[in-house]
This record gives C-alpha cells, structure tokens and sequence, in this order.
C-alpha cells in the first residue's frame, strides 16, 4: 500500500481532507518564511519550492510509519498525534536555494 493511502487509513481521513492538510500545512510553512504578500504569493506558486516541500513531507511521512512499528496505537486521534509530531519537522526544514529562486520569480498581485 502507498505511504499516503497508508496514512489516510490510519488517520481515519478522507483523501480531501489529506490533500487540505498538505495545502494548509505548505500554506503555513511559507507563511513563516515570508515577510508580505507578495513573497507568500512567490514561494506558494514555485513549482521547484513546493517539489523540494513535498519531497521532504514524503520523507517525513514514511518516518512517521516505520515509527508505528514501536508504537501499537488503536485510535485515529493517538495516530493524528503522531503524525503531527513527526510531520511538524517539515518547520524546522528549509532550502535557501529554491528560496531564493522562489523570490525572483514574477510578481502576480498588485498591490495598489
């Protein structure tokens, strides 16, 4: 079974609900690294940005379930719980390379 049908079982989500946790989730961790809109609006439309986030969530996410093996939870919130905790790391993970390619790229909102 595929890491992300593996943790919507596990989650007890649905894959709309999974696919809003991720965008909610990138939303967040460009939010953090950004001072205005327009380079919110910079990093969340780069292509390279988000293939290098998604990247490491998968990696995140696969830590996440071969930490189960230790854990024999039952429930869906103990299970949220921990891929809260494991994913969360994604905060703490950033490339200053596509960054700053992210903040070159065109200006899409006018803010006038």
């Amino acid at each position: 079974m595929k890491t992300q049908a593996r943790i919507i079982k596990l989650l007890k989500f649905t894959p709309d609900q999974y696919e809003n946790l991720m965008l909610n989730t990138y939303f967040t961790w460009c939010s953090n690294r950004t001072a205005n809109k327009r380079t919110l609006q910079k990093h969340l439309t780069s292509p390279a940005l988000f293939n290098w986030w998604k990247a490491e969530m998968s990696k995140l996410e696969r830590e996440f379930l071969e930490g189960l093996v230790e854990l024999p939870l039952k429930d869906p919130t103990a299970y949220r719980r921990a891929y809260k905790f494991s994913t969360g790391k994604i905060f703490n993970r950033f490339s200053k390379p596509l960054i700053q390619k992210a903040n070159e790229g065109l200006n899409i909102i006018n803010e006038n």
